[in-house]
């Protein structure tokens, strides 16, 4: 079987979050079972500011074959900033484009990380004019139609989603949004894989870490991570607090809430998938506070790394990780955040999450099952 696999953004670049891990993981698992993988992404690393794969001096050597093409914003970065979106959602490439016109039909299966992306977009539309077999796997980014979402669903998005050979959602609650908007029969349910071989596992610091790490977007809520931080700072704590993640729109007003509350806040900005993940693993507590979280990657690396998470009930999963009693799961308020950091601190407890955490990861998101699960979905096309 020859697989594509389409995403915006890919590794080294942090930028995509989430869906470039998940990507990574697709590939590395498919091709440990003999599939032939490409993933076709853009150049880029960063959009804010502009940075390239070709500015990495030596260039890291990928473990899977990518092919890279030229990505620029399909929009002026003056109307991205006018219209306070996210520039990924606007990320294009005329060659991957090109590329794909001529190429498509060498592939049994296209699987595209799909959020409405120009890029992602037009090579959609380019397999289904082409008769080629291809799956969306939205990441939850398809649940919301309002405003300009709605128009563009209604006129080019909602064709490419009822003409895919299969759609494939996080979880339950991700497919029955689908199902109603697009009118869809049937959705495949699938976890994101998580690979051991991403970790790491550096020593951790003296002083107790507290770690935030994701977008900067509205709907993680890193206000919520400073207000739970001066709680805990007023109740005597000497934690030290850190938040990593490239801008989304909410670190200006971050860093404002954090000078008003008189509360001390490493900022570090976007990290590399490497640090990411070196800073998950020497955390003592990770924290996110976000609601509306499909199946957040970052949660599922803390839970292998043996770091404690607390998340809120507004992640889609938290059911699942409550009953397995592998996460600290509050309301979204800062206190009742605060009192899951506690909770996670107290030993037996933390023993208890790390054990329980490192169990379900096996049980549910091994690269292995999730892979084999990936290739009966494919075979339905």
């Amino acid at each position: 079987m020859r697989v594509l696999i389409v995403c915006p953004f890919f590794s080294p670049s942090s930028e995509y979050g989430g869906p470039a891990s998940v990507a990574m993981g697709h590939a590395l698992g498919l091709q440990a079972m003999g599939v032939e993988v490409t993933v076709a992404t853009t150049d880029l690393l960063s959009l804010a500011p502009v940075r390239r794969w070709s500015e990495i001096q030596p260039p890291p050597k990928d473990r899977v074959h990518v092919v890279r093409f030229h990505g620029r914003t399909a929009v002026p970065s003056t109307v991205v900033r006018r219209l306070h979106a996210n520039p990924i959602a606007f990320v294009f490439s005329e060659q991957a484009v090109w590329w794909a016109r001529t190429s498509l039909r060498r592939f049994d299966v296209v699987h595209i990380h799909f959020a409405r992306e120009p890029m992602a977009t037009s090579i959609a539309l380019v397999a289904r004019h082409q008769h080629v077999p291809y799956f969306l796997q939205p990441h939850g980014m398809l649940a919301r139609t309002q405003g300009v979402r709605g128009l563009l669903d209604k006129m080019v998005v909602s064709g490419i989603v009822r003409s895919a050979a299969g759609i494939i959602a996080l979880n339950e609650t991700e497919s029955d949004a689908l199902r109603r908007t697009f009118l869809l029969q049937r959705v495949a349910i699938l976890g994101n894989p998580m690979t051991d071989f991403l970790m790491s596992t550096p020593e951790r610091s003296g002083r107790i870490t507290i770690l935030f790490l994701a977008r900067l977007h509205p709907r993680k809520r890193v206000d919520a991570f400073v207000r739970m931080s001066r709680q805990l700072a007023d109740r005597g704590h000497d934690f030290r607090f850190v938040v990593a993640g490239p801008d989304s729109g909410t670190l200006a007003s971050a860093r404002a809430l954090a000078e008003a509350l008189g509360v001390q806040i490493e900022f570090k900005g976007p990290l590399e998938p490497a640090q990411a993940r070196d800073e998950i693993a020497r955390a003592d507590v990770y924290v996110l506070p976000s609601v509306d979280e499909p199946y957040p990657m970052t949660v599922l690396e803390a839970m292998y790394a043996g770091t404690p998470a607390v998340i809120t009930t507004g992640c889609q999963i938290h059911d699942l990780l409550s009953k397995a009693q592998a996460a600290i799961v509050t309301d979204p308020n800062p206190a009742a955040l605060a009192d899951g950091v506690e909770q996670a601190l107290e030993p037996e407890v933390r023993r208890n999450l790390v054990r329980n955490a490192q169990t379900w990861i096996a049980d549910n998101a091994s690269t292995g099952s999730i892979s084999r699960r990936l290739v009966d979905i494919y075979r339905t096309a």
